[in-house]
């Protein structure tokens, strides 16, 4: 039924349009199969996975999109660079502060100044963050890119999204029944909420458009070569399909 949807959708609409709207049906086949191995599979429900994607999407427009002299050109890099320096300082003072039992101070003593010295750092931090974020926002715009090719950025995504993933399950893993689920999907809705406010760093809700191709274009390659390309892929997410649905099943991992 789906293949004689998909020839029913390339004899009405034309081949590229269809081309074109396949090629989006099969980025979302690789969530589906995403979400497939990890709550049929491997029995963990998490709510977090558009995080992870926000993280990727990110990775792979910052690394692509053209540099912007705008930014680079002034002042501003040096100052946001000192304010993640201030921040990487307070999360050592913090840190130490929470050992302080180490050295005979009562837990009841170190528990209040740790907690005390994390929300003054943090107010001190987070107000020189705003006044660089403001002023790049003003000056800037935005801070840009890097200017390399966006395989690239797919490349540093994917390591950035297992990277938060490894340390978001190092701690929710042991949570049981919809503890797990709330916790992943608090996570990506804290990562989704920063990314779409951060105007210096994403331009927020007005996006980065257009982002350079990250392979020649049908006009390059040719309409012919293109579409072989596309169905050789589809091919590789059928194989996929296929071997994941013989794969034995594991017993859930959080009962």
């Amino acid at each position: 039924m789906l293949l004689v949807a998909i020839l029913a959708v390339y004899a009405i609409m034309g081949a590229a349009y269809s081309t074109r709207m396949l090629v989006e049906a099969a980025c979302y086949a690789i969530l589906a199969l995403g979400l497939t191995i990890q709550w049929g599979y491997a029995g963990q429900f998490n709510a977090g996975v558009m995080g992870f994607v926000a993280l990727g999407g990110f990775c792979a427009m910052f690394f692509s999109v053209p540099v912007n002299d705008a930014f680079w050109g002034t002042a501003l890099p040096g100052e946001f660079g000192r304010v993640l320096l201030y921040g990487a300082a307070a999360i050592v003072l913090i840190v130490g502060a929470s050992k302080l039992d180490r050295l005979g101070v009562p837990k009841p003593l170190r528990t209040f100044i740790a907690v005390v010295l994390g929300v003054v750092l943090y107010l001190v931090v987070i107000s020189q963050l705003r006044e660089v974020t403001d002023a790049i926002e003003s000056q800037a715009g935005f801070v840009g890119g890097l200017g390399l090719p966006p395989w690239i950025g797919w490349i540093v995504g994917g390591a950035l999204a297992g990277g938060v993933g490894y340390f978001i399950g190092h701690i929710c893993l042991g949570l049981r029944s919809d503890y797990l689920a709330i916790a992943t999907l608090g996570i990506a809705e804290i990562i989704k909420a920063f990314l779409k406010n951060s105007d210096w760093l994403t331009r927020g809700t007005a996006t980065v458009s257009p982002l350079p191709w990250p392979t020649p274009g049908p006009a390059e390659l040719g309409f012919t070569l293109s579409r072989a390309i596309y169905l050789s892929f589809t091919a590789v997410i059928i194989a996929v399909i296929f071997f994941c649905s013989i794969a034995p099943t594991t017993p859930p991992g959080d009962e």
